[in-house]
């Protein structure tokens, strides 16, 4: 036997996802709305499922190019990484999820630090490489292409 969804209306989440609301504010209104707890998961197969492009933009492969680990998902650092992502796309982020990037960041700045990505200890500071690393990002190592 299928297991039954628990998206309660299927268009009303169609038009949250094409209006690039997050996944977190997502379950905040089923919360709210039906008293219906719903994990991130369901949004994301729900996504899928009506045939929705992939939300990760171009922004997001910029500035998070790793494959992050599902346990490092949800922890300040990634969240930060993806509201700057989010900004650069013109999408919406909560009042207070942009007020905590924007305090991050410039307290990263302030130290002249950018951030790298290790799947075994996830997201750490680095000293910024001036005239290498640019953006938010510790930019990888280029090797000279051979001749």
């Amino acid at each position: 036997m299928a297991q039954q969804s628990k998206i309660v209306d299927w268009a009303e989440v169609r038009t949250w996802l094409e209006e690039g609301r997050t996944y977190q504010w997502m379950q905040e209104q089923y919360l709210e709305k039906y008293n219906l707890p719903v994990s991130r998961t369901t949004f994301m197969n729900a996504r899928v499922r009506l045939g929705l492009p992939s939300r990760q933009s171009e922004s997001q492969k910029v500035i998070i190019p790793w494959q992050v680990r599902q346990e490092h998902h949800n922890k300040g650092w990634y969240l930060h990484l993806h509201a700057a992502a989010r900004l650069a796309d013109g999408l919406p982020v909560s009042k207070n999820q942009k007020l905590a990037f924007e305090s991050w960041w410039a307290d990263m700045q302030d130290l002249g630090y950018v951030v790298t990505y290790e799947p075994d200890t996830g997201f750490y500071p680095v000293p910024k490489r001036e005239g290498i690393d640019n953006g938010y990002i510790r930019e990888p190592d280029r090797s000279p292409v051979p001749t």
